[in-house]
């Protein structure tokens, strides 16, 4: 029976969702990180070498649990989101901070987990973290094949409603997401081959072949997100039911949705404790209600003024802002997700010129090999000063991004990482692709936001400096969404705003977006040995063989220069000195805490 470590995957509609391009907190899928980091040399600048760095708060405070005053037992909070809630049934895509904040109130995973992103098969005893709740008492890979697994739910747990937590129970909810098209949970679903109860607490899993990561699998999104049976199938529509038919076994249950407010109260029956208050029994707070708080400028506002307790926030102008304040607190947040661009090698000048009747997919393969294609993508990366776009749009606050992950991850491959800033390559390539007949000129789309616009008016004049033409043309999410990842639409483009999930294992972090057969391979990304190695990568359990496997991997993917990563995405938790009890974010969610452990200060 083997228990795993470093775990961590994602979704093709998580891949979706995330393509919210340049939208600030647009996706949350975190792993650890530090807030001070990503110092080296990013190039020279007519022989200067320049430093970049980043980052607003000190490396002690990212991604660390704050637990201290005196609890008091009672009371209310108003927790501020970004953006309204688009789904709150864990069947229907809930991915992005608004949705995926109120879920973690209201349904107990069946794993979490613990710190730095690895996976703690029982519940954690370890008193330096204290909201590491789970439903499961322990997840086995049965005779270590990573294709057959055992889940034991411990003992005595009841939903909200007072009906209990049992294996059969896990079973119906998987189900019922299973069934369900649109869930977050489609391309993990399709792995099960059947789920099956073994008496009242015990769920065997076969999956259709051996999954390293299928422990990160259930910390939450429809699988991991247990619903009760006998409520869910009473709701007017069972496939997607009203809040109120949505019962989990978390700290908190939904009372109401008045307008964009949603408002939980207690669960009498949670079976948590705080691990650093003697397991004092959880949660302490009475009732918390969500208000969503769209505009940057009223949501900062709303904390310093009362009105709000705590808020969750990846806008800049707040961060800073919040750091200024004397009456407020943060909690800082960093992990793997960054925002990036995405390069379309199917058609010059990021790919080969196409053949008759070849497909995209065909041209992309040869574009990768490509001499004069990828003269052009190493030209538009080296073009690119991040340490420039950190400073005058990010104020210093992000961190400069070159791969999938940060250097504080163990999953780091410092071979992996795409060319730095150097303005004289980049002119020197530009002008061996323009001998060769084409064309420096980029179409870029993105999103219309104020980010999208000031981080490209930057790109757009950093490319005119190496004699690159980027024209930047903003549509709407979903006709961004239909163009990269359906192949719809008539939109003409070379380089797309995307952003990378959040994930402390590179199982996720590659898999669907650089497999020849991906859901989520925008880039139409085929090398035949890439494909071997994630394959192997996701069936190897021994942490140091999959650290070489990846590492291959993004060395590989980092000469190609298909995906250009900018910055690391950078979250903060705001909140008022009269509140604590804050969790270690969540690895596989920027920002997100587990409200269970929140109080009021006494």
């Amino acid at each position: 029976m083997k228990h795993l470590p470093k775990v961590g995957r994602t979704s093709r509609l998580a891949a979706i969702a995330c393509a919210l391009a340049l939208v600030a907190g647009a996706c949350s899928n975190g792993s650890s990180g530090k807030g001070q980091s990503g110092s080296g040399n990013n190039g020279s600048t007519n022989g200067t070498a320049q430093t970049e760095g980043g980052g607003l708060f000190p490396t002690e405070l990212v991604n660390k649990a704050v637990h201290d005053g005196t609890p008091v037992r009672g009371g209310t909070v108003t927790w501020g989101l970004e953006s309204d809630v688009l789904s709150v049934s864990p069947n229907q895509n809930p991915i992005q901070p608004a949705d995926v904040q109120l879920a973690a109130a209201v349904f107990a995973p069946l794993t979490r987990f613990g710190d730095h992103g690895t996976f703690k098969g029982r519940p954690v005893t370890d008193n330096t973290d204290h909201a590491y709740n789970q439903l499961a008492d322990s997840l086995t890979s049965t005779n270590d094949d990573l294709q057959h697994w055992t889940l034991k739910l411990r003992a005595g747990v009841k939903f909200s409603n007072g009906q209990p937590v049992t294996a059969q129970q896990v079973v119906d909810s998987t189900k019922w997401a299973m069934a369900t098209s649109n869930c977050s949970c489609a391309q993990d679903a399709k792995e099960i081959v059947s789920v099956t109860a073994e008496g009242d607490l015990t769920v065997q899993y076969t999956l259709k072949e051996p999954v390293v990561t299928w422990p990160a699998v259930l910390t939450g999104g429809g699988l991991g997100w247990i619903t009760e049976s006998s409520a869910r199938n009473a709701a007017p529509d069972p496939t997607n039911p009203d809040y109120t038919h949505l019962i989990g076994a978390g700290a908190f249950k939904y009372e109401s949705h008045v307008g964009d407010n949603y408002t939980v109260v207690r669960n009498d029956d949670y079976f948590g404790v705080d691990r650093l208050n003697h397991d004092a029994k959880l949660p302490y707070l009475d009732k918390i209600v969500f208000k969503p708080l769209a505009d940057s400028t009223t949501r900062l506002q709303a904390v310093q003024s009362g009105g709000v307790q705590i808020m969750g926030t990846a806008d800049t102008s707040n961060l800073v802002g919040a750091k200024r304040s004397s009456n407020l607190r943060v909690q800082p947040a960093e992990g793997s997700s960054s925002t990036i661009l995405v390069l379309n090698i199917t058609k010059p000048p990021f790919g080969a010129t196409p053949k008759p009747g070849e497909t995209p997919q065909q041209t992309a393969i040869r574009s990768l090999d490509d001499p004069t294609a990828l003269a052009a993508r190493q030209a538009f990366a080296y073009a690119i000063n991040r340490n420039e776009i950190n400073q005058k749009y990010y104020q210093g606050t992000r961190i400069p991004s070159y791969g999938f992950f940060p250097q504080s991850s163990p999953w780091y491959d410092p071979t992996g990482q795409v060319p730095r800033y150097d303005p004289t390559k980049a002119k020197e390539l530009v002008a061996r692709v323009t001998k060769a007949g084409v064309k420096m000129d980029v179409q870029s789309i993105c999103i219309a936001t104020p980010e999208s616009t000031g981080v490209n008016q930057i790109l757009t004049a950093q490319d005119k400096a190496v004699g690159i033409t980027n024209t930047l043309k903003q549509v709407d999410q979903a006709v961004l969404v239909s163009t990269l990842l359906s192949g719809g639409g008539n939109i003409q483009w070379n380089s797309s705003c995307f952003r990378s999930g959040m994930n402390p294992d590179p199982d996720g972090a590659m898999y669907g977006g650089l497999l020849s057969t991906g859901s989520a391979n925008i880039t139409k990304y085929n090398r035949p040995e890439i494909d071997a190695l994630l394959n192997q990568g996701r069936q190897t359990a021994d942490v140091t063989k999959r650290k070489a496997i990846y590492d291959k991997i993004q060395t590989q993917v980092a000469k190609d220069v298909v995906i250009i990563p900018l910055v690391f995405d950078y979250w903060g938790n705001v909140f008022a000195k009269s509140i604590s009890g804050l969790s270690v974010p969540a690895p596989n969610s920027l920002g997100i805490i587990d409200p269970a452990g929140l109080y009021e200060v006494k």
